[in-house]
């Protein structure tokens, strides 16, 4: 049996603040409670006594989100991103990447040259993937190895 000043501080608990730490802090405020009543006090009485221990809602929500390892990171990456952006564009700019060269193929690199028997073959193969429409198919797994092979 719960005081409803519990389930509305719980309920506030978990809109604010992550489920994990909500559960944490749920469970110290129950205790708490719980504690009060053992101790013979009334269940409005031990809930806000309970309440009043844990301290006020927004003030609790409040600092739990303050204190948020990963807010220190989030205001880092907000505050330093855009000036990296900034000295990217400047470098950029003032070196006017846009007259740079295009990368291509290396002149004696293998990786673009293909010899007439290897083009033919990769025809075959995209042909082969080809449905009666013109759409592809998925091949097989063994006629996929078969093809490229």
């Amino acid at each position: 049996m719960t005081s409803k000043l519990i389930t509305g501080y719980v309920a506030g608990l978990r809109r604010g603040l992550p489920a994990r730490v909500a559960d944490e802090a749920v469970g110290g405020l129950l205790d708490t409670y719980e504690q009060n009543l053992a101790a013979g006090a009334a269940e409005q009485d031990a809930a806000r006594a309970a309440v009043a221990d844990f301290g006020d809602l927004e003030t609790v929500v409040g600092e739990f989100t303050r204190q948020a390892p990963g807010r220190r990171a989030a205001r880092l990456l907000l505050a330093t991103g855009p000036v990296a952006g900034g000295c990217w564009a400047a470098a950029l700019l003032t070196s006017r990447a846009w007259t740079w060269p295009a990368p291509g193929p290396q002149p004696g690199s293998r990786s673009f040259r293909m010899k007439g028997s290897q083009r033919g073959a990769a025809a075959r193969a995209l042909r082969s993937l080809r449905g009666p429409e013109g759409m592809r198919k998925r091949a097989p797994p063994g006629q996929r190895l078969r093809a490229m092979s």
